[in-house]
């Protein structure tokens, strides 16, 4: 399976109120009864910040994935989680994605790499 990592630096933030800012490239935004959240590039300037996680790389599983799939970020997270390394997934209709920190994204690649995984750079 092959696997994009992309070059930015990526960061997770929870907001004091719903984003109504105009973000270029990838982002995902969430808002639920509770919170809202958005993981986006490091250079950007948003305002309410309630708090924030960064250093994370994000990878994507590359292909379109049928929703009868089963396992397939299991699989990643089992490998990961053996070696003591925590994802973020997300999720769009039509593709996976996952962080990682990067202060282990030597180390998950490695690991993705020795189980068959294909690693390409953005």
């Amino acid at each position: 399976m092959k696997l994009k990592l992309y070059k930015d630096e990526y960061m997770v933030l929870k907001l004091k109120e719903p984003l109504a800012t105009k973000i270029d490239g990838i982002y995902f935004y969430a808002q639920t009864d509770d919170e809202y959240s958005l993981v986006c590039k490091v250079k950007i300037d948003i305002n309410h910040i309630s708090n924030f996680e960064k250093e994370y790389r994000l990878i994507k599983i590359e292909g379109i994935l049928d929703f009868g799939l089963v396992g397939i970020i299991s699989k990643i997270s089992t490998i990961l989680a053996q070696n003591n390394i925590s994802i973020f997934v997300i999720s769009t209709y039509n593709t996976d994605y996952f962080m990682v920190k990067e202060s282990a994204l030597q180390k998950t690649i490695g690991l993705l790499k020795s189980n068959d995984y294909e690693v390409i750079s953005e």
